[in-house]
């Protein structure tokens, strides 16, 4: 086919012939439209020279293609008949879809200063404006037809539809269904602008056209090619080639199936020919979906039917890749081996469903539309069922067959779905299937709410639909019955035989905790209980349980502090003991800590973590105190936003907006902690050294670890709760005698004196010098002229971890007392201590895990080459041989070796020395 002078080939169309036969003057308005529009659509082949043609023939070529794909009475004097606004809309959309690709007439100046781009001889091919131009044609387009409508010649009454139908080539289906779901008219008919949608995206999608290839553009994409593997313009080429193996060879066929026919020469070409015809029978399917619904059925095409004869030379072209059966990728979302044997996470999984959808539905409503959301649970122990009901925004067809059936594909990541305002609390889109773990059977029961807006304010019913999904019989089909139905989703699970009513119901209070959309639990009839809006945090009884009573004994107090603040709720509670010599995380008169008598069963079933309500396992981190040994909390954000639960639910995938809720939790517990010991009289240097110690004792003080920058963090927020215990050193005095002082963190580093840490090897149990050897200490630390008389020694705690993994110019003194460790920190008015994680981390040069885990640092060491600080921390010596292998081991990933090596090296450190590691010791 030749390409001719646009008007023309508009009027060899069946639809402009239509139109000129019921309406001449709105043909000649269609003949104005393409003659003004031609000579711009021109212009895109100067702008995206290596694409495949977007003018007006291409245009001419979706108007063929829409009288193949629709019945012929559309064309007629029948019911089926398109109006005069019907045709002269899918005309102009036709025309007008691509148009915002074109830099319009004086437009160029001011395009290329709002982009920042120059305007020389380059500028049409520049990234930036192919960028712009892509993203925004499909609004740009309407733009400019409203902007010159008199000039065009377009009744201003129709611009508006227009642009809208332009727009939807541009649109996922769900964002068509949804944003073109309002009832428009045009020439006081109603038209079904959904419809309307549908057939022109079909037909542009179809349009493969031995003309669709321009001129010369094969020749220059060869070129480019020859002098460089761009991969921009490879993908150009074999789109274009696409288009040349297929050409016209695309029909339509009687019975309304699609067939494609074609001659290919390379592998890559036809795969991706392959592809693009997958993505054409997706979009048939909804496409027709959609028409289904539509109070008259046009479409002739089957969405069901695309047969194609796809032949390439001299290969054998098999299109399988990967195969997945999809009966074993179902039973493996629903067995327990992926979401654990508890029988509430099918509940928690459903019910987090409903809450998105009244979430969803009320974000999209008005104030006049007076929803009110609601959720109920029912359990039915005598029909053995349990259903879940809500009001939320319900399921169209095209969201049950793309989103609900369809395993791994979730609205929420339709861009239509979520905006800047709102976000989806659903991830996955395989949740349901877990429904299969407790169930035969699921009957579904629904319908959307965007079908109200013709009605009263929700209160009427919509036109739903009623199916049912089994396990045990896979089926290629679904049964639609359609129903009417108050908007919103009811599903009723058939339960197994040896399902626990009971069980699960208690369990669900390991799965949500409140819930912001008002929720009832019904058992046999009874309503049992509902959820409030906002975490609960334990009460004493519910902590301690049974262990009360030495709770009273020993007057133990609570302090509780409250905060809600960036979309979080957070409540903290501290358990302590106040008499005249102050507060203590210790019971009196004992080392033993007070929360060691807590009902770990039931603080367990009060998981303080979750996200809009839905808890995960999580422990409070980077906190100057051990805060899990001395209280509990709990902590709500109310906007899912970047949040993403773990498969199996129990946790949250690691993520920026993660990581400031944690921080926004510690931040908060030190609040608590602050305020505790401000209004207890303890906010001072030694009872805070104190309290710090307490909440780690029995196991919890694991000093000797890198602590990876922690000072950095808490030195800029907490610098009133760090604080340090350290003993002067002096020759021929034990440390029983030693001056002691306590010092808050900015106090210590502006002291002037020399700072010590005091270590004993892996194997020692202590850290802290004896009475019996500190005047030794004092001896053997001044023979290497370390130590003066204005010498303290650093208790060794994790502030003394923090503060020696920061200092820049620290020495490690060994062999001094049967294998101990001295360490000097040299500070002096801050002059060698830098917490700018960029610095410290020039130390380390590999953290691993296996047989051994930890950090490995490189420093400088005297007496040996290596020291180990505590179980998961290694010092190696600067520029020596066990340094240099351990680098190029961690540069090659080879960290099993590396856990290996440093295993032996432990094994030296009590007399076993294997041969590998020899050289290094």
């Amino acid at each position: 086919m030749q390409v001719r002078n646009p008007v023309d080939e508009l009027k060899d169309t069946r639809i402009w012939q239509y139109l000129n036969g019921i309406d001449p003057h709105y043909a000649k308005i269609a003949s104005k439209f393409v003659e003004t529009l031609a000579p711009i659509l021109d212009t895109i082949k100067e702008i995206f020279p290596l694409f495949t043609r977007h003018d007006a023939h291409h245009s001419f070529r979706i108007l063929l293609r829409i009288q193949q794909i629709v019945y012929k009475e559309c064309f007629e004097s029948t019911a089926l008949s398109f109006s005069a606004d019907e045709s002269l809309l899918l005309i102009c959309a036709a025309y007008g879809h691509d148009l915002g690709m074109a830099v319009f007439p004086d437009e160029e100046k001011s395009l290329l200063n709002d982009l920042g781009i120059l305007s020389n001889g380059d500028w049409r091919t520049n990234t930036k404006l192919h960028t712009f131009l892509r993203e925004n044609h499909s609004k740009r387009g309407g733009s400019y037809i409203l902007k010159n409508v008199d000039n065009i010649g377009l009744p201003l009454s129709l611009v508006s539809i227009l642009d809208k139908l332009m727009e939807s080539h541009n649109l996922s289906i769900n964002e068509l269904d949804s944003q073109l779901g309002s009832r428009y008219a045009a020439g006081e008919k109603e038209v079904e602008l959904k419809q309307l949608a549908c057939i022109f995206c079909i037909a542009d999608s179809l349009e493969f056209s031995e003309t669709r290839v321009v001129e010369g553009v094969l020749d220059l994409l060869k070129g480019k090619l020859a002098h460089n593997d761009d991969p921009d313009a490879l993908l150009s080429y074999r789109h274009n080639m696409q288009s040349v193996c297929i050409g016209d060879n695309v029909a339509i066929g009687e019975d309304g199936k699609v067939i494609f026919s074609g001659t290919f020469t390379e592998p890559d070409t036809l795969s991706l020919a392959h592809n693009s015809i997958d993505l054409i029978e997706n979009w048939l399917r909804s496409y027709n979906d959609i028409d289904f619904q539509s109070k008259m059925k046009r479409l002739k095409i089957r969405s069901d039917s695309i047969i194609r004869e796809l032949s390439i030379s001299d290969h054998d072209f098999i299109r399988i890749g990967i195969r997945i059966k999809k009966e074993n990728i179902i039973d493996l979302i629903s067995s327990n081996s992926t979401w654990t044997n508890d029988s509430a996470i099918v509940l928690r999984e459903l019910l987090q469903n409903s809450v998105e959808a009244c979430r969803y539905r009320k974000f999209h409503s008005s104030e006049a539309d007076i929803y009110v959301p609601k959720i109920d649970l029912f359990f039915d122990t005598k029909e053995r069922s349990i259903t879940i009901s809500d009001n939320g925004c319900g399921m169209s067809r095209n969201i049950i067959l793309n989103n609900f059936l369809t395993v791994g594909n979730s609205r929420s990541f339709e861009p239509s779905y979520t905006n800047e305002k709102y976000s989806s609390l659903a991830r996955f889109g395989i949740g349901f299937w877990s429904v299969f773990t407790v169930a035969d059977k699921a009957q579904i029961e629904t319908g959307p709410f965007e079908y109200y807006k013709t009605m009263n304010a929700g209160k009427e019913k919509v036109n739903g639909v009623a199916f049912e999904v089994s396990i045990k019989e896979f089926k290629d089909y679904t049964v639609f019955r359609p129903i009417g139905i108050l908007a919103g989703t009811k599903i009723k699970l058939f339960l197994k035989h040896d399902f626990n009513f009971l069980d699960a119901l208690y369990r669900l209070t390991f799965h949500i905790g409140c819930s912001e959309i008002p929720l009832e639990v019904h058992f046999d009839d009874k309503e049992t209980s509902g959820l409030t809006d906002r975490l609960q945090i334990p009460s004493m009884k519910e902590v301690f349980g049974a262990k009360i009573g030495l709770v009273n004994q020993y007057s133990v107090k609570e302090y509780c502090y409250k905060n809600d603040s960036n979309e979080i709720d957070t409540e903290v509670k501290i358990f302590y003991c106040h008499d005249a010599s102050g507060i203590s995380f210790l019971i009196p008169g004992t080392q033993q800590m007070i929360f060691t008598h807590q009902d770990k069963t039931v603080l367990f079933a009060n998981r303080g973590a979750g996200i809009c309500g839905f808890l995960f396992n999580h422990h409070v981190r980077n906190t100057i105190i051990d805060f899990f040994r001395i209280g509990i909390f709990t902590s709500n954000a109310r906007n899912p936003k970047g949040y993403q639960f773990m498969l199996n639910r129990m946790g949250i995938l690691p993520s920026p907006i993660f990581e400031m809720y944690e921080s926004n939790l510690a931040e908060q517990v030190h609040n608590c902690y602050r305020e505790l010991i401000s209004k207890t009289g303890s906010n001072n240097p030694q009872a805070i050294s104190r309290l710090n110690h307490q909440s780690r004792m029995n196991g919890g003080e694991l000093h000797g670890e890198f602590t990876h920058g922690c000072l950095d963090r808490f030195s800029r927020e907490i610098p009133d709760l760090i604080a340090f215990k350290i003993y002067k050193i002096s020759k021929n005095t034990n440390i029983a005698s030693c001056e002691i002082k306590y010092l808050f963190y900015n106090e210590l580093i502006k002291a002037e004196f020399n700072l010590w840490l005091y270590a004993t090897s892996i194997h020692h149990p202590k850290y802290l010098v004896t009475p019996q050897t500190t005047h030794l200490v004092y001896d053997l630390l001044k023979q290497k002229n370390g130590i003066d008389d204005n010498s303290y020694l650093l208790e060794p705690t994790r502030e003394a971890d923090m503060l020696a993994d920061c200092s820049i110019n620290y020495i490690v003194y060994s062999n001094i007392l049967n294998n101990s460790n001295a360490i000097k920190l040299p500070i002096r008015n801050f002059r060698s201590l830098d917490t700018d994680p960029s610095k410290y981390r020039d130390f380390i040069i590999a953290e691993v895990k296996g047989i051994w885990s930890g950090t490995i640092v490189e420093r400088e060491i005297v007496g040996t080459n290596i020291v180990f600080i505590g179980q998961h921390h290694l010092i190696v010596s600067k520029g020596s041989l066990l340094a240099s292998d351990i680098k190029k081991l961690y540069a090659k990933k080879m960290n099993f070796q590396i856990c290996e090596i440093v295993n032996y090296l432990q094994d030296s450190n009590q007399g076993f020395v294997d041969e590998s590691i020899r050289k290094y010791i």
